[in-house]
């Protein structure tokens, strides 16, 4: 295996992880532009759905019809950090994939019908997204819970954006945001890193780079707390906090924190006979320097969670220690073992990597960087936690939670 990484004059940086005894190849592009740079939220993911139909070479929807023949796994998607393409195929359809992108992407078209339907297909989204109690749900509370910060932007934008959309408004959005220096191509399989380079070359080369104005990061809104009252059996609560960012610490040591911060209160809440484990996760905002948390009780013992909450941020000697540190060891290692040669697992997280810090490693050197994380790095990830700037929002049959909740 061997990993490969360079810049085009435009800037887009094109990056190979060379497996020759793969018998399939992923292709990922990306562009570091996901809803939360929407000047109009939702802006984003309408362009995503114009570029899934995009007008390249091709009539209608053929360019959809010929990824399903090709591949055995494709999509278009737009996250908080991006909008990216992706697609798993046989290495001889590589250039198609990457040709196809390429022309999709420097020069979108559409007609006036195409752009009516998405519109239609986006609003019909949102409407069935309302019934979706989990989803609106967990939608709000991020949105309390990340007040003022553009990450709490909805990707699929408010009912009323989508229907204001433009022709004028997408055209926009690719004039400010459809820029090679951010942009990533990332190929994983049997494809030597010329070839990619090459085609690379060919289907995004004539972009013209530019700098790009990103904004400030907001002040975090701490102390806040939030209640939403909906008619359903548990109470879910959501813990923000403001901690250490990939861009101001090895994000490998933040994760395992945070990881071990998970399985504390998990424990905690078993102990309790609280805890419903689908709702509980544990999730790092990229550079944001953004973190949550998530977990379901019974309504009634609210105040009893909030204290071990309280409790268990206070008390990291409980759940990070030697032994939780060397389960978590054996846990990635498990984990990195199982997906090591898996060209979709790895274009992924090299991708990943990429779109959400700008960082460009291999696979190898992130899984490196992981197994070099010590105890004590954990520990200085925990410190570099702001303890006094948090949000809690719950949401469910109690609408009495405190206005302030001090840790």
């Amino acid at each position: 295996m061997k990993f490969s990484v360079s810049v085009l004059d435009n800037g887009l940086t094109v990056m190979t992880d060379e497996i020759p005894e793969a018998k399939a190849s992923t292709v990922k592009w990306s562009l570091r532009a996901g809803s939360r740079r929407d000047s109009c939220a939702g802006a984003g993911h309408f362009f995503e759905h114009l570029l899934a139909v995009s007008l390249s070479s091709r009539e209608g929807d053929e360019v959809i019809k010929r990824f399903r023949q090709i591949s055995t796994d494709f999509n278009f998607v737009t996250s908080k950090e991006c909008i990216s393409a992706y697609a798993c195929v046989l290495p001889q359809f590589v250039p198609e994939v990457i040709g196809t992108i390429g022309s999709t992407v420097t020069a979108p078209k559409w007609t006036d019908a195409i752009f009516n339907r998405e519109k239609k297909r986006i609003l019909s989204e949102a409407e069935e997204s309302k019934g979706n109690v989990k989803y609106s749900l967990f939608q709000e509370a991020f949105r309390l819970a990340y007040q003022g910060h553009p990450i709490a932007q909805s990707i699929l934008g408010p009912p009323e954006n989508i229907q204001a959309m433009t022709e004028e408004h997408c055209h926009n959005f690719h004039g400010n945001f459809f820029l090679p220096n951010l942009m990533g191509l990332t190929v994983s399989g049997p494809v030597p890193h010329e070839q990619a380079l090459d085609l690379a070359d060919k289907a995004f080369g004539r972009l013209c780079p530019r700098e790009l104005a990103l904004q400030a990061k907001p002040d975090f809104k701490a102390y806040q707390s939030s209640a939403l009252v909906f008619q359903v059996p548990m109470q879910t609560l959501t813990v923000a906090f403001e901690g250490p960012s990939a861009q101001t610490f090895e994000d490998s040591a933040a994760g395992d924190m945070r990881t071990m911060l998970w399985y504390g209160l998990n424990d905690c809440f078993n102990e309790m006979g609280a805890y419903s484990t689908p709702a509980c996760e544990g999730k790092g905002m990229s550079d944001c320097g953004q973190h949550h948390i998530r977990f379901e009780i019974h309504p009634d013992r609210v105040e009893e969670a909030l204290k071990s909450v309280r409790s268990v941020l206070l008390n990291p000697e409980s759940w990070m220690n030697v032994r939780a540190f060397e389960d978590l060891r054996i846990f990635n290692a498990t984990t990195v073992a199982f997906k090591f040669l898996n060209p979709e697992e790895r274009a992924g997280r090299i991708d990943y990597r990429f779109q959400t810090t700008g960082q460009v490693r291999s696979y190898e050197n992130m899984v490196a960087e992981d197994e070099r994380v010590t105890l004590a790095d954990c520990w200085e990830a925990y410190h570099a936690m702001d303890l006094k700037r948090f949000n809690i929002v719950g949401y469910g049959p109690r609408n009495d939670l405190p206005e302030r909740f001090e840790i």
